[in-house]
């Protein structure tokens, strides 16, 4: 399902699994960004939760434009966990992001993980996913 960015506040405590230091401000002015960025109808949150109503994957997404391949699906934010460390969570929600790449009439997902993902960069490439581009990064300030 699809949140609202404010109702999306609610996927902190998984979030942080992932990335301990997130905080609510830095998750909301991200949401923030994204949303003004995406503008409506090309871009969301979409959570997933198990039986028993926690979430336990979200994905943020938006439409953007390749260079070669035109519309693409990106995946800003994608993580899935799973107590028993099954690998359905992560399914699904690549599955979501295939659908929602078709609606849009994208040509393609791509999906940024983040330092500390390996399992689940793992997991998306059972799935059929390749690497295909990485990012070098600097900041802006040395310190």
């Amino acid at each position: 399902m699809t949140l609202s960015r404010e109702a999306a506040l609610e996927a902190l405590p998984l979030l942080r699994v992932t990335w301990p230091a997130l905080t609510a401000d830095s998750w909301r002015d991200y949401l923030h960004f994204v949303g003004v960025r995406s503008g409506p109808g090309s871009g969301g949150v979409l959570v997933l939760r198990d039986v028993d109503d926690y979430i336990c994957g979200l994905m943020v997404y938006e439409v953007a434009r390749d260079l070669f391949e035109g519309p693409v699906l990106t995946v800003s934010v994608f993580t899935a966990v799973d107590l028993a460390n099954s690998p359905i969570p992560a399914h699904r929600l690549l599955e979501a992001a295939r659908t929602a790449a078709a609606d849009f009439g994208c040509a393609g997902v791509q999906i940024r993980l983040y330092d500390g993902q390996t399992g689940l960069a793992a997991q998306v490439r059972d799935h059929g996913f390749v690497d295909r581009a990485g990012y070098l990064w600097a900041p802006t300030r040395t310190a």
